[in-house]
């Protein structure tokens, strides 16, 4: 299961709060950029702009 949006997440767990969501077949062409990974994740880089 992957999140395409990491502040929505925490936000609803700091809140207590069910987290909505929608089960996907195919990640969407627009939010393709968003795995980028080269390493399974071993590594994190923040994008300059990310935060």
């Amino acid at each position: 299961m992957f999140t395409l949006d990491n502040r929505r997440l925490k936000a609803f767990q700091d809140a207590g709060i069910p987290i909505p969501f929608e089960k996907l077949d195919a990640i969407p062409k627009r939010e393709m950029f968003k795995f980028t990974t080269v390493n399974d994740g071993i590594d994190i880089v923040v994008r300059p702009g990310g935060l």
